[in-house]
């Protein structure tokens, strides 16, 4: 388990998503993080020593469930489900976790996300009773109307193509299918409908069905797609059948949707003002719950950030390198690798930088080659080149120049592995970094693949290169 008061325990604690550690076996909780804690209104001391199991504060029958597809599932499946969670205060939740099963020195551990979907519930809920309502309502005025069946009809596909909108993975998918879904044939078939944006202090247009003059606008002018991205106003007018509406995440308008009715609906609307108010909620609940789901991408790509980067110097982390390596074996992709070992420093804490270090990630972030660079740990640095049109031996040599140029008050000892693939690639790095330190640090080892060893770039070839 991550060590406590460690960097990656600070980055585990500050994660915005609530995470908790349990023991497999007993589903007690052995750590859990602020937003955990926040989520539950338990603190991480109450839990581990009241000995708390996850059952306390779950439906046991949505656990037992969950459980039995735990059981049957793979050791390295992650498994999700929704279930019911009672808090701290009495207050009943709606919660999604996510378990993944983690060993650590022989312990069995889950690692368990929560993500509390209790408000998108209440939207949900909310659609379906607005729908219901509006639906008995249609219903009763349109029975002997053509067109009010028509427009009836489309609020019945209204969760069946909410469900289309939360399958996108993707901002511009997402304005794509929102568009299409609303002015195919088989969808609401509206005459036009434009999905808007905000990024800075303009909204941009991200996809329409007709042809635009602008396709961006300034948020503090007058026109009516910016003061609606405002807030200040909503644009409703059944004689013309526009309709413009915010979509609104859970913290702020995000973005704009404007559509237009057809012109034999528009005079049903105009007549019914039943009708009328029913076709503004379920535009309004549509702006809501596109604007919750444009929030869970951001929580997500929140959950990236802190899973890959470090967020100190800014580089990809470990946990990203590992990634890489496993997908490199996937793909069989083969590539060369350096491992970077500062000598005549002490290390700083993890959360201060290192001007030892941030120079050499400098220093390495300056190929123009495809190449990815990694941080291990406040004194080692890796260095991936995927497509690389130069030697990795003049690379090396050409690093050593610029090292030694900057005069500066730390060493670095070398390791390179060329064309390896994964199952090798770390045990040659290692080994070249031993051998260096074994000759006194400050030097470049290759490994040779012919020789199977460790082979030295001595300091006369870098000598003469200058």
């Amino acid at each position: 388990m991550i060590k406590k008061n460690s960097f990656w325990h600070k980055i585990f604690l500050k994660n915005p998503i609530p995470v908790c550690i349990l023991e497999e076996e007993s589903w007690m909780v052995e750590d859990a993080n602020h937003a955990f804690e926040k989520l539950t209104g338990y603190s991480v001391e109450e839990m581990v020593e009241s000995k708390m199991k996850l059952e306390n504060i779950l439906y046991k029958k949505d656990l037992r469930n969950f459980k039995t597809r735990l059981e049957h599932s793979d050791e390295k499946e992650h498994l999700q489900g929704e279930l019911r969670m009672i808090s701290k205060e009495h207050t009943i939740k709606e919660i999604q976790i996510e378990i993944q099963r983690i060993v650590d020195e022989s312990k069995h551990l889950l690692l368990c996300s929560v993500y509390d979907i209790s408000h998108r519930k209440e939207i949900e809920e909310e659609l379906k009773q607005k729908i219901q309502e509006k639906h008995d309502k249609i219903v009763e005025t349109a029975k002997n109307l053509l067109q009010i069946t028509s427009l009836k009809e489309k609020m019945q596909q209204f969760p069946t193509i909410l469900q289309e909108f939360w399958q996108c993975n993707s901002l511009e998918t997402l304005s794509k299918t929102v568009v299409a879904m609303l002015t195919q044939q088989q969808g609401f078939h509206y005459s036009s409908c434009s999905f808007f944006y905000i990024e800075g202090d303009y909204i941009k247009l991200l996809c329409s069905n007709r042809e635009c003059a602008l396709h961006r606008f300034d948020l503090s002018k007058g026109h009516k797609i910016a003061q609606v991205a405002r807030g200040e106003i909503k644009v409703i007018s059944p004689s013309t059948g526009e309709y413009i509406f915010p979509i609104v995440s859970p913290e702020k308008i995000v973005g704009v949707l404007q559509i237009v009715l057809e012109e034999s609906e528009r005079s049903v609307i105009t007549e019914n003002k039943h009708l009328h108010q029913s076709h503004c909620d379920l535009l309004e609940s549509m702006g809501k719950f596109l604007g919750i789901l444009l929030n869970s991408w951001k929580l997500s790509q929140a959950k990236e950030y802190y899973q890959d980067y470090d967020t100190v110097y800014g580089v990809y982390n470990k946990n990203f390198l590992l990634k890489k390596l496993e997908e490199y074996k996937k793909n069989e992709t083969f590539f060369s690798i350096f491992l970077f070992h500062l000598e005549g420093e002490t290390p700083c804490l993890y959360e201060k930088k290192s001007p030892s270090m941030e120079f050499l990630l400098n220093l390495l972030q300056q190929s123009k080659e495809k190449c990815l660079v990694f941080i291990l740990n406040p004194k080692q640095a890796v260095f991936i080149a995927e497509e690389a049109s130069f030697s990795f031996m003049d690379w090396a040599k050409e690093i050593r120049i610029r090292l030694k140029k900057a005069d500066l008050i730390f060493s670095v000892s070398i390791g390179i592995a060329e064309s390896c693939s994964h199952g090798l690639a770390w045990k040659q790095l290692c080994d070249c970094i031993e051998k260096a330190l074994e000759k006194g640090g400050n030097k470049t080892f290759f490994w040779d693949n012919a020789k199977k060893q460790p082979q030295e770039i001595l300091e006369k070839m870098i000598t003469r290169l200058e």
